[in-house]
């Protein structure tokens, strides 16, 4: 297992700044549209009120045949019907479904920087147990394997393979010195 110094969780905290997703409803959707409740209730109430006024100026005007009774009453009763259903019925849907839609939308922005932040911190850092003869690294199930496989399989790091003057002395003996190979 790989140990991690807390002032490395810290850096890759500040490093990727995954913002906070807080919950907010659109301005437009508080107070007078707040409660179903009340907005089924306001709607009720506007169509009984707007039947009461057609039934009232149906009885002042002179006695109508019933069908063209009935056509002014459906006439009228859609006429004033319908603002009110816009007002508390199609608006504050379609300013719930914005306000779904723009959540949906920083969800998905939040999900994606959590992915990016699991990435990074998936990364090589922290204290790895390391064999002090052959320098092989420990891994998080116990299998021990060569430090260039390992970092390789848990960093972005590429190798390229020199040989230090120490190590080039012990191989090649007296042709090599500490400035240039003979």
């Amino acid at each position: 297992m790989a140990y991690v110094d807390e002032r490395q969780i810290q850096a890759v905290d500040e490093e990727i700044r995954v913002p906070r997703l807080e919950y907010q409803p659109a301005n437009a959707t508080k107070g007078k549209y707040s409660s179903p409740f009340k907005l089924f209730a306001i709607t009720i109430a506007s169509i009984f009120a707007a039947e009461l006024l057609i039934m009232l100026l149906l009885n002042i005007l002179p006695p109508l045949p019933l069908r063209i009774e009935m056509l002014l009453d459906a006439f009228l009763l859609s006429f004033l019907v319908f603002p009110i259903l816009y007002i508390f019925l199609l608006r504050p849907m379609i300013l719930h479904i914005n306000e779904r839609k723009r959540a949906e939308v920083e969800r998905e922005k939040v999900i994606s920087d959590l992915q990016d932040a699991i990435t990074k911190v998936d990364t090589l850092s922290g204290l790895l147990p390391i064999c002090a003869k052959c320098k092989k690294i420990r891994d998080d199930n116990g299998y021990w394997n060569d430090v260039e496989l390992y970092i390789k399989g848990h960093s972005e790091a590429e190798f390229s393979h020199s040989i230090c003057p120490d190590c080039a002395e012990e191989l090649y003996l007296g042709y090599y010195k500490k400035d240039k190979i003979v």
